[in-house]
Order: C-alpha cells, then sequence, then structure tokens
C-alpha cells in the first residue's frame, strides 16, 4: 500500500511541477504583455494542476472512508508542492488581469 501512495506522491509531484512550468512562462508572457501566449500557457498550467489534485483527492476521499494510511514524507512534500503551486497559479491569473488593465490604460493615454 505504502508503494502506491508513494507513487502517487510523485505523480502529485509532478504533475504540480509541470504546472509551476507552465506557470513561469505565463509569468514571463504577462511581463511582456503576451497575454495569448500567458492565456494558452495557464490553459496548460490548469490542466496539470487539475490531474494533480485529482490524484491528492482520491486519496484523501480514500482515508475519509476508512482507509489508513502511513505517515509519509513524500506524499507531505506533494500536499505542499500542490498547494503552493495552486497558489502562484492563483496569484498569476490575477497579475494577468492587472496587466491587462494597464495595458489597455498605457494604449488610451497614447492616443
Amino acid at each position: 500500500m505504502s508503494e502506491e501512495i508513494m507513487e502517487q506522491a510523485m505523480n502529485i509531484i509532478l504533475f504540480a511541477g509541470d504546472a509551476r512550468t507552465y506557470c513561469e512562462r505565463a509569468l514571463n508572457a504577462i511581463a511582456d504583455f503576451n497575454f495569448a501566449d500567458a492565456k494558452e500557457n495557464l490553459a496548460l498550467c490548469e490542466q496539470h494542476i487539475i490531474e494533480a489534485h485529482t490524484i491528492h483527492t482520491k486519496i484523501v476521499q480514500r482515508e475519509a472512508a476508512g482507509e489508513t494510511f502511513d505517515y509519509m514524507m513524500l506524499f507531505a512534500h506533494a500536499q505542499d508542492t500542490l498547494m503552493t503551486i495552486a497558489s502562484e497559479i492563483h496569484l498569476t491569473k490575477k497579475l494577468l488581469n492587472m496587466y491587462r488593465v494597464i495595458d489597455e490604460r498605457f494604449k488610451n493615454l497614447e492616443k
């Protein structure tokens, strides 16, 4: 059982890590005012973080149903990674909206 949880923890870390990569690309695109690329990378980011979250949720639901698991540092790390990157995604979406407003205001000033 612990091998299965360890494997799932690694999958969470991998999917979340891929989400972080796309999130970083989105942030770079936002900084360049390239909103189309930012939106595309955020969509990919969302797909990966949803995969990680789905794996996590299934394990939590199993435990809620009465199945017991030994504590695993790797799973704790996976949870931490998932939540940290989910927060980064949330902030990146906010930054995208802010930069769009700033860009629009600059364009209006240039008219």
